[in-house]
């Protein structure tokens, strides 16, 4: 299972290798993660790691997709972005057509969420396709959710997979990024990423205007505190990429610091009717799990870990620890 790294406390093990460069390993897999280990990834900047989980057998997770497919979306994604540099702007392609046909298999492949679906949404590092891909998928559900048409759903999954095109051109990096540590040029250079993109697309007359609009204004806030032109969204589309690309920046620490999966649901969840739409907000809270399968928490006296969902996000069905121990069949609560 993933875990950040600022979480883990030492002893866990390690269940894939940690790369240091895309073809050397840092550390093995199956190696018990000493202090030190856990500094050493810090320093690597490496915030996500997948560790053993002890508690597997007894877990039942429900993911958005299933991890190879995931990984042969972000695949393409990442085939179309580059290739948008490198042929496009060069040689007059139009590759980010490809977006459309993608946008429509990705709505074929993710569910159909006529019933209350509950997900469990894993902490990932801050990839650019990865994040696209997630942003893209958790939008599309909402949107299923919410049962747009699917012309507008098709709008969503389009302009979801182009929303940070324009971060192909900053400068700055986007990986954990903490204000603090930027002088205001930074920033500046960081936040025209929402135009550079809008400006790459203006033309694309396959493009819808509300699928641009939305790569525009992903970073807006439905009261007029966002950027980069203080708007006040009312395109549906616009509004539930407000809300996904929040929620994916936080848990995976793209343009800002990465935080965990409770504290990142309690943001959207406590700015609903404020920051983001009330409507797009309550959709998305209620379908992402608030204690993912896997996590261990404590209910009363006892700690117990989450072995799956139920229909309500916030009410997972938990194992005791004790009773695992014990191998007692009985010890699961919903």
């Amino acid at each position: 299972m993933k875990k950040k790294v600022k979480y883990l406390k030492g002893g866990e093990i390690l269940s894939e290798p940690v790369y240091k460069t895309e073809n050397e390993i840092l550390i093995e897999s199956n190696t018990v993660l000493k202090q030190e280990y856990l500094k050493l990834l810090f320093d690597f900047g490496i915030s996500t790691i997948s560790v053993q989980d002890q508690y597997e057998p007894y877990e039942r997770p429900h993911l958005i997709m299933q991890e190879d497919k995931k990984k042969e979306y972000v695949e393409k994604i990442r085939r179309i972005l580059e290739g948008h540099i490198y042929r496009d702007i060069y040689h007059g392609n139009d590759s980010l057509r490809q977006v459309t046909e993608l946008s429509k298999q990705l709505i074929m492949d993710l569910p159909d969420m006529k019933e209350r679906v509950v997900f469990d949404i894993e902490p990932h590092d801050g990839n650019l396709y990865e994040h696209t891909f997630m942003v893209t998928a958790l939008s599309i559900c909402v949107g299923k959710r919410l049962e747009l048409p699917e012309d507008k759903i098709i709008e969503i999954g389009q302009g979801c997979l182009l929303h940070d095109l324009g971060l192909r051109y900053v400068t700055v990096p986007y990986k954990d990024f903490r204000k603090e540590d930027h002088v205001s040029a930074e920033i500046f250079e960081l936040k025209k990423h929402t135009i550079l993109g809008y400006s790459a697309l203006e033309s694309a007359v396959w493009l819808s205007d509300t699928a641009k609009q939305m790569v525009l204004s992903h970073h807006e806030k439905t009261d007029g505190s966002g950027y980069p032109l203080k708007q006040r969204s009312k395109e549906i589309e616009c509004l539930i990429i407000q809300v996904c690309d929040t929620f994916d920046c936080l848990i995976s620490g793209m343009e800002c610091v990465a935080q965990d999966i409770g504290e990142a649901i309690h943001l959207i969840d406590s700015n609903c009717g404020t920051l983001y739409d009330a409507r797009v907000a309550e959709a998305f809270c209620g379908m992402v799990a608030h204690f993912p399968t896997g996590t261990i928490i404590n209910h009363g006296d006892k700690t117990g870990v989450v072995t799956e969902q139920t229909n309500r996000s916030d009410c997972p069905v938990i194992k005791f620890l004790d009773e695992i121990e014990e191998e007692d069949g009985n010890s699961e609560i919903d």
